[in-house]
């Protein structure tokens, strides 16, 4: 049999059976699970194998683990003493020991004694203490005593501690109860007890009658210095910790000060409640203060548990606190004067205003602090400061951890009983937000009069400066301000005093901004050698975000900052922040700061301003009046008259046109949409044009809306300039409660000079808000779904987002509501998912009275593989469903508006479809869905008929949001159809009564809410549906302590007592799936059961949150109670700091998860294994990496106790985003038959996308998978997401991270294959004609390309141009790459394609453009001219090292017809114009990656210029492109004396990694010159073993350099190496030897690939397999059979172009034919194969290709039938575990 036990053997308890199994169990390893339940002591476990009747009776253990809620005691009342800090203190060594303890690391001095390492790192460098017993007398002892403590007060309490006793004359280590060696002996120990470290415990127990103890650890010395006793990580047991006052004698309001919510108890001195908690500690929920009977409290223990106990009732006391003593703050029996406080040191604040979860950012882990207002723990502190050592809550809710540099580490309260008792050491500024503050519209300061309410930080380091004039510091700062030359602007003075690093923070009031598109803009002036930093942040309740940063001198001039977007709709402040640098030459100033006019408008209105730039933005045209307005971008069509462009200086705006036929009096009317004015103080403002010599007029007018009258409220006449000007109109205060329109009304002049225009036009603060249709205001995403649910049988989910979508080349990059980054809209996301792939959101019911019920949404489609858009509508009474509307295909990057009839007189939803295309640019993405007033019928979907009293008055509580219910008999009290209002009064608890509402038009009357089963009234808000959301999200709603009450699905009578109750037992918790326990205080009898939350498809609870508004939920960001004067500030979470890829490049699992983490919010844990998994017929048998059972890789274990739906999500770290678009790849093996699904998202600040899915059974098989990287990623990391299926067979299994080549390289030049527009190149003003992007054919016959180059199909796109009519001879065309910076290599090199077919083809040239700070000079490198014949030739330029940053520019001149089309496509860049592998070395600033050698003669000099003696030497380097007359730097070895013959000097290269290839080789140029020379030898090490000498060269070369090679041995491959370059010196002087322009092959680099075989010369160094039944045949043209194979080759695109192919005329079926590589090695991250293959014919057979080594096949890819009479790409992942 094999047992476990949980056992106590120090305090001789008995041991408790935990687990027991007996008999034969089977050949296999098998789980077992304990559970150890609460406990507030120590304990072991054992396991007990008992022997059976004969040796077949082997029991074997492995793979121990325990959970996380084991060992999560806080020991030692918070502090365990480990030496570790160098130190023995606060341990005391006893006065008048000869020897004493002593503190020590790794061995003691003595041999054959004594520890190696202390016990809590296991290391040499962590410490311990201990007895040195050499020297020392027998008997002689040394005494060490912990603190005091006391009193005593648990039976458990107890000193644990670590010991070593090891030495052959050890004596003995006793633990006594008292300070001197006559206390009590509580634990003792004699003799050698091995070279060990063992754990000791000494019971102390209770000791009520000493008011304090203290414990002593006495070692006394042996008879020689074998005798050694050492002690580390010592502590005390929690219930030496406990508190046990008697409460009897504390009055009901002092004990009530200690029990309260939150409060951690234990069982106390009258318990008499059995086994209740299990014997552990539990949480008091309702405290003495609160419980409905005096004298109660209510506790739940960690068990789940929940009871009321006796803390005063019935005169009995049931519960002990258990809180640190000197955290304790008990009350006082007979209290007296308070103490007095000591002064405050640091930086405090209101701590009280904030809430924990800021507070815990505040004071985080690490944060330095000081003694704070509340204080009263003496000089605990040691005075002086300390830092957190455990964060707010780690161990008792509102205490944390200080460790003081004093030493000395305690608990401190930050909240609870509700005092502060620290500060902050540094100042730190914290932002309290006012309720309310001004419009930020208008406001401007530029310093000359005042700060004008700009304010300093308090808490900086200095102050800003206003100043005029000069700076008092020379070489810094402006001369004058910005504004006119003579006034003030502010700066920061960096002279003495000042510091590096000082900061001053300068900030503006607080305004409130509107809308998010308000923006700022100010001047800056950095000038000085020692500018530092200037820093701008948006400071908003919940966080700050910087959006300005510049550091570094910028030139004495003042520069403009833009305009900067706030990004938040929210109250606000900006602050600036100047760092100052290194000296006094670091001033920076600030100057004539102003908003946008953006910020004059809010967002109350919906979209918050008519900006006309894609459409009329709501309003419409008046069907009365003489003409319309016209939408224009751009200047109107009239001279002398109108804008040239939108308010703002791009856009559209709306102008009338005065030219004929108007005439002069003729009228134009804009009307808006309807607004309710709900305030009344309501102003409309817009920005007007009115510029000509004829200019009419233009009046604003508001009206009823509907009516045909209106009233005049701004008018404006005549000319008022060429500008755009600003101008409000006040609302009338008599329309307050009304619905109105505003009317743009403007009049012709006299002629064509009248042109008048409006933008920007909207409310300027809160005072309206849109007419809502049926509920609805528009859907525009911005706070959530806005009444749209996800469907929960499709495929996959919409997205909501905002910005840009993650993938390139697809997608919107701003929403269509505020057409900026801020705002929101949902999509469909493409990558990582198959085609076809369905996801569908669907409208709330909409019951309609009208079939001319219409709907408007926005929709973007956009990307090459875009799919499709459908709209339905589904009747709800039917579930019948109907297409109203479907798109598919790209239809270009912008918002597009559609307007559809639903045609339906009944309820019914809109069901928006969007299908995924067949690669990630394939996004579609809506926005802004808007209703007619003719949707609005029977509104309200929601019954309310079900639900009793109790839930009705939470339903209709007040402050929830109404509108008309199923019942409504009241016209129009309500203000119309769609109008809401607000309960004022709710119905009662216990019966259905009236409710009594304020209608947003002023009326309040009262309303019916279930009486007679009648409801007048419907939510506006429906009520919640968690039908949608998956088990995990379901958890994280419900969590422990979350307020609920019953819901849809309730069936359990009474059970709840008609109130309120709370989670005790959440979801993954909970034994059972899809239940939940909840204790319910009012129920009579068992207040505690369990309910389902999706088992049984039904909900029975709602959160009480959820339904009423008044009640928040702490996973929510919090809002500002109604009348609440100071709303909390919300903590700032810094974004995560992304590492390079190239730091983390591949993860195989062989050493660990490596930096790869598990998620702590899932379910369970990823895995690590070897070999098979636990379970049959599920997981792998062996790893990915070494394809062995020794190999791993990790996988999620579905076995007991996992259930259907749990997830383990894995992170990666946070990487920083690629500088060109790359891959990730990785392995995955799925195979079972209950096998879940397995996620891979892209997580950034955005959010999470998902990249890759995949789910059920995909065979017993390694598969592997790649997902693109993008650069507009930003920080980023990847998460691996698995899910149990419904049973143990769906072990999903992970391995080979891998990112991709590219994602390490930092060049990103090409190739340019014009494929998706310009990429970058540019068409510039100056020539004659532009370069056109093409597709196919060209338009004229006889010339130019049929395909593109890079895709060889007519799909393909290219640049060309175009020379027919209107084109003449000699027209000249230019086309130009963006800058490039300068080639760090000798081999730099432009390849491009170029087609030049046609009898009248002009010129083609290549110009390469130097750009250097003075200008730039063109240089021809290349030129063509004539005819070349049909197909594309490509052609490679080299690009001189030295070459500064340059462009090209490709030029083309047309012939003398229509016959001269020029082509090009497909321009690239060799590795060398990105980087220079290992190189190359031109020791232009130093020696570079050389060093010189410490072993040898004498050093290499490094020189320009010649060498010192004559006749030897070069008179200047080699290094081209140098342009000094005495030329750049070498090395040399100067020869002269105090040389030697045959002295050397070595300089030494770096060590390489393993080179990629044969072929590496090192280059170099060399000279030796003279009579006397030496000898110049190349050295290379291999594995810090072998040595080659590849080069030696002697004697006189010849004045002039030489180029030398060295090539890497072939047995360097997958072996480090490192190169040496040896001179000796010769007989005399004349043998210097000189060395330049070092560089290494491409071979050498890791990753580098064999170079593309395109058989133009032949297969080689590819082999035809001898193995096949017959051979594959090099071939052009078409093959000799008909209607199989390619009529040309993939590579030039004719018949004359080679290519490989089988010919299968004379084959029998099933005949193979192989075709080999060379053998490769050392394959890297991302390496991977591509190839073109044709496959056309009725009966193709298949094409494999495959991945193998000498062991087995690494990759397999296979295609079989016709694919069509195309040539096709195709690329197969070479693993990058493959060695070859």
């Amino acid at each position: 049999s094999l047992n476990l036990q949980l056992t106590n053997s120090y305090l001789s308890q008995s041991p408790v059976s935990l687990w027991s199994k007996s008999g034969n169990q089977g050949n296999s390893w098998l789980p077992g699970s304990a559970s150890i339940g609460p406990s507030s002591w120590l304990h072991r476990v054992q396991f007990i194998a008992t022997r059976g009747s004969s040796f077949t009776g082997d029991i074997a253990l492995d793979d121990i683990s325990f959970g996380l809620g084991c060992g999560c005691l806080s020991l030692n009342c918070g502090y365990k003493y480990t030496f570790d800090n160098n130190s023995i203190a606060p341990l005391i060594k006893k006065a008048g020991d000869p020897t004493g303890w002593a503190l020590r690391q790794g061995r003691t001095p003595s041999t054959a004694t004594g520890p190696t390492t202390d016990h809590t790192t296991g290391t040499a460098t962590g410490y311990y203490i201990y007895l040195e017993t050499s020297g020392t007398s027998t008997n002689e002892k040394a005494s060490i005593s912990l603190p005091p403590r006391g009193p005593a007060a648990g039976p458990e309490c107890a000193v644990v501690f670590w010991y070593h006793m090891y030495g052959s004359t050890v004596n003995t280590l006793n633990v006594r109860l008292g300070t001197t060696g006559t206390g009590t002996i509580l634990w003792t120990k004699t003799g050698d007890q091995g070279n060990r470290w063992l754990l000791g415990v000494a019971k102390i127990g209770s000791a009520p009658t000493l008011k304090s103890f203290q414990v002593t650890f006495e070692a006394v010395a042996g008879t020689s210095f074998t005798g050694d006793i050492a002690l580390d990580d010592i502590w005390l047991t929690p219930d030496c910790c406990v508190s046990r006052p008697d409460w009897s004698k504390f009055s009901l309001t002092q004990r009530a000060q200690s029990f309260t919510n939150g409060t951690r108890v234990i069982r106390g001195k009258d318990w008499s409640a059995g086994s209740d908690g299990n014997g552990g500690p539990g949480t008091i929920i309702q405290g003495l203060a609160v419980y409905p009977t005096p004298g109660w409290v209510q506790v739940r223990w960690d068990n789940g548990l929940v009871r009321p106990y006796r803390m005063g009732g019935s005169s009995k006391y049931d519960l002990y606190l258990q809180i640190p003593p000197q955290a304790a703050a008990l009350p006082t029996v007979a209290p007296t004067t308070p103490p007095t406080r000591p002064p405050v040191k640091g930086y405090c604040f209101p701590w009280a205003k904030y809430p924990t979860g800021q507070l815990a950012q505040i004071f985080a882990i690490g944060t330095r602090v000081t003694r704070g207002t509340d204080w009263q723990w003496s000089n605990q502190d040691g005075g002086k400061n300390g830092t957190v050592l455990k964060a707010i809550g780690t161990d008792l809710a509102g205490w944390l951890s200080v460790v003081w540099d004093a030493g000395v580490t305690n608990s401190y309260r930050m909240g609870a009983q509700g005092a502060y008792d620290l500060c902050l050491e540094k100042n730190t500024t914290l932002d309290i937000f006012p309720t309310t503050a001004p419009l930020a519209c208008g406001y401007s300061n530029n310093f000359d009069t005042s700060l004008k309410n700009f304010t300093q930080d308090k808490l900086d380091i200095f102050d800003w400066t206003r100043q005029r004039g000069t700076t008092s510091s020379t070489a810094t700062g402006p001369s004058t301000d910005h504004t006119s030359g003579t006034g003030y602007y502010m700066y920061i003075e960096t002279s003495f005093p000042r510091t590096a690093g000082d900061i001053a923070r300068l900030y503006t009031p607080y305004f409130k901004a509107g809308a998010k598109t308000c923006g700022f803009s100010f001047w800056y002036h950095m000038y000085g050698s020692s500018v530092n930093t200037l820093n701008v942040y948006v400071i908003t309740p919940t966080g700050r975000t910087r959006v300005f940063t510049k550091a570094g001198n910028q030139g004495n001039a003042w520069q403009s900052s833009g305009n900067l977007l706030l990004g938040t709709s929210q109250l606000f402040r900006i602050v600036f922040e100047g760092i100052a640098g290194t000296s006094f030459t670091g001033d920076i100033a600030i100057d004539d700061f102003t908003f946008t006019s953006a910020c004059c408008f809010t967002p109350s209105c919906g979209s918050p301003i008519a900006t006309f730039d894609s459409d009329l933005d709501g309003f419409t045209q008046d069907a009365n009046d003489t003409f319309d307005w016209t939408r224009l971008t751009g200047s109107t069509s009239s001279f002398l008259t109108g804008p040239t462009s939108g308010h703002g200086g791009s856009g559209s705006y709306v102008y009338i046109e005065t030219s004929f036929p108007r005439t002069q009096g003729d009228r134009a009317s804009l009307v808006s949409a309807p607004f309710y004015i709900s305030q009344t103080t309501c102003e409309y403002g817009f920005w007007y044009h009115m510029y000509g010599g004829t200019v009419g007029s233009l009046t604003v007018a508001i009206g009823i809306a509907g009516s045909t009258t209106s009233t005049t409220v701004w008018t404006k006449s005549g000319e008022q300039g060429n500008s755009w000007i600003f101008a409000k109109a006040r609302v009338p205060s008599t329309m307050l409660g009304q619905t109105v329109q505003i009317r743009f009304i403007a009049v012709a002049g006299s002629s064509f000079t009248g042109d008048i225009a409006i933008d920007d036009a909207g409310f300027l603060d809160g005072c309206c808000r849109v007419v809502k249709a049926c509920g609805f205001s528009a859907v525009t995403f911005e706070t959530g779904l806005d009444g749209f649910t996800q469907d929960t049988t499709d495929d996959m989910q919409w997205t909501r987002r905002l910005g840009g979508t993650p993938s390139l080349q697809t997608g919107p990059t701003v929403d269509h509501t505020f057409a900026n980054s801020s705002g929101y809209y949902v999509y469909l996301e493409t990558s990582g998912v198959s085609a076809n792939r369905v996801a569908r959101l669907w409208s709330r019911p909409i019951s309609s009275n009208s079939s001319v019920c219409s709907f408007n949404f926005w929709y973007h489609m956009y990307g090459s593989t875009v799919n499709t858009l459908n709209v339905y509508v589904n009747t709800t009474a039917t579930g019948a469903q109907k297409l109203l509307w479907t798109k598919k295909g790209n239809q270009g990057d912008i918002w597009r508006k559609a307007t559809l009839f639903a045609n339906q007189s009944t309820e019914f939803m809109i069901v928006f479809e969007a299908l995924t295309g067949t690669s990630f640019t394939g996004d579609i993405a809506i926005d802004d869905i808007t209703f007619n007033q003719d949707c609005c019928g029977k509104y309200c979907s929601e019954v309310y008929t079900p639900y009793n009293p109790f839930q009705l008055s939470v339903m209709f509580a007040p402050n929830t949001r109404v509108t008309r219910g199923t019942a409504w008999s009241y016209t129009n009290q309500d203000g119309g159809w769609g109008q809401q209002g607000t309960i004022t009064s709710g119905p009662p608890t216990t019966s259905n009564g009236p409710v009594r509402v304020r209608w947003d038009n002023g009326n309040t009357l009262s309303y019916s809410a279930g009486v007679g089963k009648k409801f007048d009234l419907c939510r506006s808000v429906p009520l919640p549906n968690y039908r949608g959301y998956s088990s995990p999200e379901i958890a994280q709603l419900l969590y422990t302590n979350i307020s609920v009450f019953r819901g849809r699905d309730w069936k359990w009578s009474t059970q709840d007592g008609n109130g309120f109750g709370a989670v005790t037992v959440n979801m993954s918790q909970h034994n059972n799936v899809g239940w939940v326990r909840v204790v319910f205080p009012q129920a009579p009898g068992n207040k505690e059961n369990s309910y389902r939350m999706g088992a049984e498809s039904s909900f029975d609870l709602f959160r009480v949150c959820d339904v009423d508004v008044s009640k928040g939920c702490e996973n929510n960001v919090p809002l500002p109670t109604p009348g609440q004067t100071t709303p909390t500030p919300a903590p700032t979470i810094p974004a995560p700091v992304g590492t390079d890829m190239c730091q983390n490049p591949s993860q195989d699992f062989e050493n660990g998860f490596g930096n790869y983490i598990q998620d702590t919010a899932d379910h369970f844990n990823w895995t690590l294994k070897s070999g098979t998994t636990s379970s049959l017929s599920t997981g792998p048998s062996f790893d990915h990496t070494t394809n062995t059972t020794s190999g791993s890789y990790i996988y999620i274990e579905t076995s007991s106790p996992r259930s259907n739906g749990d997830t383990a999500n894995l992170f990666s770290p946070w990487f920083k985003a690629p500088t060109q678009t790359c891959s990730f790849s990785f392995w995955y093996h799925m195979y079972g038959s209950t096998i879940g699904w397995l996620n891979v998202s892209i997580a950034t600040s955005s959010g999470r996308t998902v990249a890759f899915g995949k789910s059920g059974d995909q065979g017993n098989l390694w598969r592997q998978a790649t997902i693109p990287i993008l650069t507009s990623f930003g920080t980023f990391r990847l998460v691996f997401t698995g899910s149990r299926g419904v049973s143990f067979t769906g072990d999903i299994a992970l391995d080979d991270f891998a990112f991709g080549k590219s994602c390490c390289q930092g060049c990103n030049k090409g190739p340019i294959t014009f494929e998706s527009g310009l990429q970058s190149f540019t068409q510039p003003q100056t020539d004659d004609f532009d370069w056109t992007r093409n597709t196919g054919r060209t338009s004229s016959f006889s010339t130019g390309p049929s395909t593109d180059h890079t895709l060889g199909t007519a799909a393909g796109g290219y640049m060309y141009i175009e020379t027919s009519f209107p084109r003449s001879s000699g027209d000249v065309a230019l086309l130009v790459s963006p800058k490039y910076s300068a080639p760090p290599g000798f081999s730099c090199a432009a390849t491009f394609f170029y087609n030049m077919y046609g009898s009248t083809i002009g010129n083609l040239s290549v110009i390469l453009r130097s750009v250097t700070s003075s200008g730039t000079t063109d240089n021809l490198v290349w030129s063509l001219a004539g005819n070349q014949g049909q197909g594309w030739t490509g052609v490679s330029i080299p690009i001189t090292y030295g070459t500064p940053d340059y462009q090209l520019v490709f030029r083309a001149v047309a012939g003398s017809s229509f016959t001269g089309d020029i082509a090009i496509d497909d321009i690239s860049f060799s590795t060398d114009c990105c980087s220079s592998c290992n190189g190359p070395s031109t020791f232009e600033k130093g020696l570079g990656i050389w060093t010189q050698s410490t072993t040898d003669d004498f050093d290499w000099t490094r020189t320009r210029g010649a060498t010192p003696s004559s006749s030897t030497g070069p008179r200047r380097d080699h290094t081209p492109g140098i342009t000094s007359t005495i030329g750049g730097y070498y090395v040399y070895t100067e020869a002269s004396f105090p040389r030697a013959i045959g002295d050397t000097a070595t300089l030494i290269s770096p060590v390489f990694p393993a080179p990629a290839d044969v072929g590496c080789r090192i280059d170099f140029w060399y000279h030796m010159y003279g009579s006397g020379q030496g000898d110049l030898k190349v050295s290379i090490k291999i594995d810090s073993i072998r040595t080659y000498t590849p080069f030696n060269i002697s004697g006189d070369q010849g004045d002039q350099w030489t180029q030398g090679s060295a090539l890497i041995p072939v047995g360097t491959h997958n072996k480090d190496f490192q190169i040496a370059f040896i001179g000796v010196v010769g007989a005399s002087f004349t043998s210097d030897i000189a060395l330049d322009d070092i560089t290494f092959t491409s071979q050498c680099c890791p990753s580098t690939c064999l170079r593309p075989n395109n058989f133009e010369n032949g297969i080689s160094p590819y082999v035809l397999g001898a193995q096949g039944d017959f051979n594959w045949t090099l071939s052009s043209g078409g093959t000799p059979s008909f209607s199989t194979g390619p009529s040309s080759d993939h590579t030039i695109g004719n018949s004359i172009g080679k290519y490989l192919y089988i010919e299968t005329s004379v084959q029998a079926s099933g005949a193979k034919a192989y075709f080999t590589s060379p053998v490769f090695s050392g394959a890297s991250v991302g390496c991977a194969v591509n190839f073109w293959y044709h496959m056309y014919g009725a009966s193709i057979g298949s094409l494999t290709v495959n991945i193998i080594n000498a062991k087995a096949i690494l990759g397999t890819w296979t295609k079989s039938g016709n694919q069509g009479n195309s040539w096709q790409l195709a690329s197969l992942s070479v693993p990058a575990s493959a060695t070859t």
